[in-house]
């Protein structure tokens, strides 16, 4: 998760302890985020037994919390020494683990990673405190969701249905709670294996060793409740942690203590209790018979049904009011995701609004834009519930950015696969202050973009429309085709940047005044192929500082028109030692019209790449400004006199930049796997 260092407090004359959210987690937004949002709820829990959260701030650095300081060893460690405890020792130990979980339910807190390792024993008092309550969950927004054998937590002391990746609820806690009561008594988890896929399989399949076998020494009532907590079944372990406190206060003191029956332990595992005369409370002495189970069953539904009576017949006079919930708010409303949804703005569809769609959709469905809109929205597809979602016009539909919106782009995709957006213009909006129209983070692989077109005259605005941006932990596939992308200022149509990025562009229209495509740093695989780059002092500006084998660059069939620099290399290739012999990158087949010459030192970075890249091909129609040695003598392309080409005004017009019959520029192509012309387009 990160680093915890011991500091002092100036302000407060006191010590603390600081956590820091690890750089790789920092660097993900959504951890990021998730580490602030589950620090200051963690913050809201006021309990002895829960770890005092002081500050939840961040920095240049990253996120960060301020905790008190306790002197003392985790669980984890006491068992190391001592491997087992005293029953005694058990109880109390257990009981205050039990009444911290019970105040972070009661706020709705789930901890979802209840281990020994996670709880503090103060070496003084021997008090207990719970620590990192909902962090569990940060560690997820930094893997794969889709893989199999990632899951949250730590295996071996986390419930069934957490193990699935279902949906858990504070009785998921429970579970982890009957782990660690097992392991203080036999010194490992009941579920302890040799890997990680074998703890798995032991939560999901096993039946853990009787504690009877290996701590004889345990009281039958603790027994009894471990191996209530414990069950795979989570309707018939406690429902509750107050009931969990409960059970364990009568073990320590030999006095029948009250249970509140939880209602609403699908939200929050908790509700408070009730002064009404309706509410009946059952001492745990008296679920010890052999018919226990469904004796408590039947309580549980007769109570149940009489508070919510209650609630009803009392729901309009509210001097009356317990403090517990409404008949509407302990009925959760139901959403039936479709398959296959209709949008249209005058709302004759299925929705009104493309966020209302996303709403309802079921994975790998689609959503169809009945009308051209403008639908003025900001959509964000995060995470693998939109994986395979399909967003396509009829015709062709507008999604336009509202001034009225603080989102920092129009359309942000991350961490979701397989999605498709069709028939889409993408207008972005003078408002905009953002670094792209389009953003693409975390893990998204096979993302189309088809037939998709941004706008935006003003040159201020967005920096870019299409952003692609991976780190170490993340992989990303973006392929556009047919694609339109008209701007009037700003750092470029499009960027992309990470060893994880990679990027198809065939078939695409890009225009600026600055730069038009930006290769930052190290990418891992980008295609250019069929493209028109139109105007603009750089075309493709290539700032790769690092020589990586595994970097393969393809620039092939296409055509730039009014291009000061078609290609250009800005501090590329300084760091790391240079490929020996050819690698799988080439320059092959382009046409350059105009323009005025390579960008960058020609004596520096350009032999290196003329030696290990493939340049074949490449023909340059020069004009006035064109220098006599921009084509190095044809290493990297040919200079050609004005070329007999159909149309290169219209670039509606069918024939637009494509060469008369008979231009050698239909047949000089380097062929192969390559075509046999020179040029986006090619013989009709």
């Amino acid at each position: 998760m990160g680093v915890v260092v011991k500091a002092r407090d100036p302000g407060l004359e006191r010590v603390v302890a600081i956590k820091v959210l690890g750089a790789h987690l920092a660097q993900n937004e959504r951890a990021r985020k998730r580490f602030l949002r589950e620090g200051r709820a963690a913050a809201a829990i006021n309990h002895p037994n829960v770890m005092t959260i002081h500050a939840v701030e961040e920095d240049v650095s990253g996120p960060f919390l301020v905790m008190e300081f306790v002197a003392g060893k985790t669980l984890r460690e006491v068992i190391e020494e001592r491997k087992q405890l005293t029953p005694s020792e058990v109880i109390t130990i257990s009981l205050q683990v039990a009444k911290g979980l019970a105040a972070a339910h009661a706020k709705g807190v789930i901890h979802r990673d209840v281990k020994p390792a996670n709880v503090m024993m103060h070496a003084e008092d021997q008090r207990i405190r719970l620590m990192d309550f909902g962090l569990a969950e940060v560690k997820n927004e930094n893997i794969d969701l889709t893989s199999q054998d990632q899951v949250v937590g730590t295996p071996s002391y986390m419930a069934p249905e957490q193990v699935r990746g279902a949906d858990i609820d504070a009785r998921a806690d429970l579970f982890s709670l009957g782990c660690l009561i097992y392991a203080l008594l036999t010194g490992q988890s009941p579920f302890h294996g040799r890997n990680h896929s074998e703890a798995v399989m032991r939560v999901l399949n096993h039946e853990p060793t009787p504690l009877s076998d290996i701590a004889p020494g345990a009281p039958e009532e603790l027994v009894a409740i471990v191996e209530r907590l414990l069950a795979k079944d989570l309707t018939a372990r406690f429902q509750s942690a107050t009931e969990v406190v409960a059970a364990l206060q009568e073990l320590a003191s030999g006095e029948p203590v009250p249970v509140v029956i939880a209602l609403d332990v699908a939200s929050t595992g908790e509700v408070p209790a009730s002064n009404s005369s309706t509410t009946r409370f059952v001492p745990i002495h008296q679920q010890r018979s052999s018919n226990w189970k469904p004796l408590v069953a039947a309580l549980v539904s007769l109570v149940a049904v009489g508070l919510l009576m209650w609630q009803i017949a009392n729901s309009s006079k509210p001097e009356s009011n317990s403090g517990l919930k409404t008949a509407e708010e302990l009925v959760a409303p139901v959403v039936v995701l479709s398959p296959h949804l209709i949008v249209a703005s005058d709302g004759s569809g299925d929705c009104q609004t493309i966020g209302e769609a996303l709403e309802r959709i079921a994975s790998q469905g689609t959503i169809t834009l009945a009308d051209s809109g403008p639908f003025t929205e900001s959509l964000v597809l995060n995470g693998p519930r939109y994986d395979g979602l399909k967003i396509e016009a009829r015709d062709r539909a507008t999604v336009r950015h509202s001034p009225r919106e603080t989102a920092s782009s129009i359309i942000a995709l991350q961490d979701v696969s397989g999605v498709t957006l069709r028939r889409l213009d993408i207008e972005a909006s003078d408002s905009l202050k953002a670094n792209a129209a389009c953003y693409v983070s975390g893990v998204c692989k096979e993302v189309t973009l088809d037939e998709v077109s941004f706008r935006h005259e003003s040159p201020q605005g967005v920096s870019e429309f299409l952003d692609i941006k991976s780190d170490e932990s993340s992989e990303i596939e973006v392929q556009a085709l047919g694609c339109r992308f008209a701007a009037n200022g700003g750092s470029g149509c499009v960027a992309v940047r990470g060893s994880g990025s990679s990027l198809e562009l065939r078939n695409c229209m890009l225009s600026n005044r600055l730069t038009i495509l930006r290769i930052d740093s190290e990418v891992r695989h980008i295609k250019l192929t069929g493209n028109v780059f139109l105007g603009g002092q750089n075309a493709i500006n290539i700032d790769i500082k690092h020589w990586r084998p595994q970097t393969r660059i393809e620039i092939t069939n296409n055509t730039f028109v009014g291009c000061r620099y078609w290609l250009g290399l800005v501090n590329s290739f300084r760091k790391g030692t240079p490929p020996q012999g050819q690698t799988d990158s080439r320059v092959c087949n382009n046409l350059i019209l105009g323009g005025e010459r390579l960008q960058g030192n020609r004596g520096d970075q350009w032999p290196y790449l003329v030696d290990s890249w493939q340049f074949a091909a490449n023909w340059w129609e020069r004009d006035g400004t064109t220098q006599a040695d921009a084509g190095w003598n044809d290493k990297i392309a040919v200079l050609k006199d004005r070329q007999d080409i159909l149309q290169r005004d219209d670039a509606q017009h069918a024939d637009y930049l494509r060469p008369a019959i008979g231009s050698e520029l239909l047949t000089s192509g380097v062929g192969g796997d390559l075509p046999n012309y020179i040029g986006a387009r090619g013989p009709q």
